[in-house]
């Protein structure tokens, strides 16, 4: 019998520990026939260095798995590039119809239903520092009922699954990596509004040479190699707020 969602929020807020979440995110989505999934991070996130690896849980295949990644499609897969423009589940069937697909790209999701990945649903995940995430789920069957209810109830136990772990992925972090003064925020906000360092040491009655200090500090904090990526990553991690 499919799950209800108010027992899965309740069973996925009680978790004690990660295995305990995708475990009791695994049998939710038993439930309606999908026994495979992959949790991923496919930006920077503040949190962990989760973009690295090709997933953060994952119960796929294994043999698939390691084609996977000896085949470098994590560069490739077009499900991962759109979840960056999806605002809602999507089909994996219906990725050619959203994206033009080379070759190599034909290719991941071909093996991947010749894997044994059938009926496979992408759910994205947005954050609000710009990261982005998203599970693959799939079954061992074929010809599931992809009814629309269905998608979308398995959309929002994903998301509350995701929910769920990034709040206790934060719950383990001490202090944030990175640090910055007030003043260095104050001055990577300005930077962001496009002002230069004359204008912004007028503005905040300090000398240009003191902006140029500051933005430099910034520069080497947030280990970039500009002022503008050094803006565009205080804003990933939520320093600023332009």
């Amino acid at each position: 019998m499919p799950v209800r969602i108010s027992d899965f929020i309740e069973a996925s807020n009680a978790a004690a520990s990660f295995d305990a979440l995708c475990a009791s995110y695994a049998s939710a989505i038993a439930s309606f026939g999908y026994d495979r999934y992959m949790y991923a991070m496919m930006s920077y996130d503040p949190a962990q260095e989760w973009h690295d690896v090709p997933s953060i849980m994952r119960n796929y295949p294994e043999d698939w798995m390691k084609f996977y990644i000896e085949h470098g499609y994590m560069a490739i897969d077009p499900l991962r590039h759109v979840a960056f423009r999806a605002r809602g589940p999507v089909l994996w069937d219906t990725v050619p119809k959203l994206i033009d697909l080379t070759p190599e790209q034909k290719s991941c999701l071909f093996q991947g239903t010749e894997s044994g990945l059938f009926n496979g649903i992408g759910v994205p995940f947005h954050g609000p520092c710009g990261e982005v995430a998203g599970v693959g789920i799939a079954s061992s069957e074929k010809n599931l009922d992809l009814h629309p209810t269905v998608v979308s109830t398995l959309a929002l136990i994903s998301q509350q699954f995701h929910t769920a772990y990034i709040q206790m992925a934060l719950g383990t972090l001490s202090t944030p990596k990175v640090q910055l003064t007030q003043r260095e925020k104050e001055i990577l906000l300005w930077c962001s509004r496009g002002k230069s360092n004359w204008v912004i040491g007028e503005i905040l009655g300090i000398t240009e040479h003191a902006v140029k200090f500051h933005v430099a500090n910034c520069i080497a904090k947030l280990a970039t190699d500009s002022r503008i990526t050094a803006v565009l990553k205080a804003i990933r991690l939520g320093l600023i707020a332009p």
